[in-house]
């Protein structure tokens, strides 16, 4: 998939967060760029999950549909093992070719689909708030095999993927599709970066100044003046420019408020053809969530994927959290000096480049 359709993509899957209906859609376009012959959003049937309504394109099970291995999500279970953290697999990852001539659940289940190749993305795991959620890409017998190559470009969507679905599963419950009925705060903001709009708990937000503001000339305001910076370059590059096709991405910011709370900031581009987007030149919003500590699964796998030692993941986690580096030392009974040397030990292993970069890695590994 060349930038720009991946571009296109990244900017139809923020769009996706004032139109949820957009997900079936969704799909099958990500199906179609990865010249997929079906797939299945699902959430697998995991113990103590809660389910999460399924979108399929071109998925049809008639095949096999009295066959009791198909409610059993085999591959979805190898992929969590792998690291029970987000990610992308091929089926040969999961199960390899010769197990697959044996396997009960490849040939009574996989074969008689027809499918020869897949790509599995585990865009959540089951700590997520206990809301799974798998995409399956698949490919018949007749079309060429998925490759390491298709994979890579899942991985490219996977973070863009994860914070959508973490806004629309995790926030606060929304009423209708248009940008007046989500109940969380957002605010939304033009290309110069100025708010343009606001739902009424962003309102509410910025006039108890509880963390963000919004300042007389119209831009956003954090309270902590050193993430100043680090909002700015997030909503620069969520905005882009008029004049080129720049890759837009987004980004989070955890702060702490004057209270000693946190609270989280999603910074996500939205479409340019969604509804609130057409209707006053919106470019990008800002979502602010209440900060969820990092847990011990989080931390387990900070130390798995990335080698960070306990006490660099201590560290990484207090970011994420919203803490100061000072903070975080005397927190730990330690010196200012031994949490900035560790900071930039996990910066290394996890080449993150800022703070704002480690907090958006750390929580989407929640």
């Amino acid at each position: 998939m060349s930038d720009a359709n991946i571009s296109k993509i990244i900017d139809a899957i923020y769009g996706s967060i004032v139109a949820p209906e957009a997900w079936q859609s969704l799909v099958g376009r990500i199906a179609d760029e990865l010249r997929a012959d079906s797939a299945l959003l699902s959430s697998p049937a995991l113990p103590g999950c809660e389910p999460v309504p399924l979108t399929g394109y071109k998925f049809d099970i008639t095949a096999v549909s009295g066959e009791p291995l198909l409610l059993y999500p085999e591959f979805s279970i190898r992929a969590l093992a792998k690291e029970n953290a987000p990610g992308c697999y091929l089926f040969d990852d999961l199960m390899s070719p010769e197990e697959q001539a044996t396997h009960p659940y490849w040939n009574r289940v996989i074969k008689p689909l027809g499918y020869a190749s897949g790509v599995l993305t585990v865009i959540r795991t089951a700590d997520d708030n206990r809301r799974p959620v798998i995409l399956g890409l698949y490919r018949q017998g007749a079309s060429p095999r998925f490759e390491q190559a298709d994979v890579e470009t899942m991985k490219e969507l996977l973070p863009h993927l994860r914070r959508t679905l973490g806004i629309l599963l995790d926030g606060d419950p929304q009423v209708g599709a248009h940008d007046q009925g989500l109940l969380a705060p957002v605010f939304y903001l033009d290309r110069d970066a100025r708010v343009v709009g606001m739902t009424d708990a962003a309102r509410r937000l910025s006039e108890a100044s509880r963390g963000v503001s919004v300042t007389e000339d119209g831009h956003l305001a954090v309270s902590e003046p050193r993430l100043q910076s680090d909002l700015r370059d997030a909503l620069r590059t969520a905005i882009g420019k008029d004049w080129s096709r720049t890759f837009r991405t987004g980004a989070e910011l955890a702060i702490r408020t004057e209270e000693g709370g946190s609270l989280f900031l999603i910074v996500t581009p939205l479409a340019a053809d969604t509804i609130s987007a057409t209707s006053s030149k919106i470019r990008c919003a800002v979502f602010v969530l209440a900060a969820i500590p990092v847990d011990a699964a989080t931390i387990r796998r900070l130390q798995r994927l990335f080698g960070l030692t306990p006490a660099q993941s201590e560290v990484a986690a207090g970011v994420a959290d919203g803490e100061s580096v000072e903070g975080i030392a005397t927190r730990r009974g330690t010196s200012v000096l031994t949490v900035r040397t560790q900071l930039k030990q996990v910066f290394g292993k996890t080449g993150a480049r800022t703070q704002a970069e480690l907090v958006g890695l750390v929580h989407r590994l929640r």
